[in-house]
C-alpha cells in the first residue's frame, strides 16, 4: 500500500499521469476504396471535421477506371471513435470499402 511506505521507498516513487484522463490521440492509417475520386476528399474531410478528427496526412490516388484511393493518417481517441468514423466513412457514397491500413 503505497500510504504505508518507508520514507526509502517514496523517495523512489515517480509522477505519472495516465492518457485517458487528458483525450491522448493515436495516429490510425486508414484506406478508403472508392468507385470514383470526385468530391471523395471533400467528403471524407467534411465527416472527419464534424467527427473531430484530425488528419494529419492524406494521399488520394486516381486510378484508369476511375476509381479511388485515399489513404489517411488520423488522429483517434479510442477505438469506439475508430470503430464509429469507419462506419460513417462506409456509407459514403461510391465508397466501397474503408479499413484500418496494417
Amino acid at each position: 500500500n503505497i500510504l504505508h511506505l518507508s520514507p526509502e521507498q517514496q523517495s523512489r516513487l515517480v509522477a505519472a499521469e495516465w492518457s485517458g484522463s487528458h483525450h491522448a490521440r493515436h495516429s490510425v492509417p486508414i484506406v478508403i476504396e472508392a468507385l470514383s475520386g470526385d468530391n471523395l476528399l471533400i467528403d471524407v474531410s467534411q465527416l472527419l471535421h464534424f467527427a473531430k478528427v484530425h488528419i494529419t496526412d492524406a494521399s488520394l490516388k486516381t486510378h484508369p477506371d476511375q476509381s479511388a484511393t485515399l489513404n489517411l493518417q488520423l488522429q483517434i481517441e479510442n477505438t469506439d471513435q475508430l470503430s464509429l468514423v469507419l462506419g460513417r466513412i462506409s456509407q459514403l457514397a461510391n465508397v466501397t470499402d474503408v479499413r484500418r491500413k496494417v
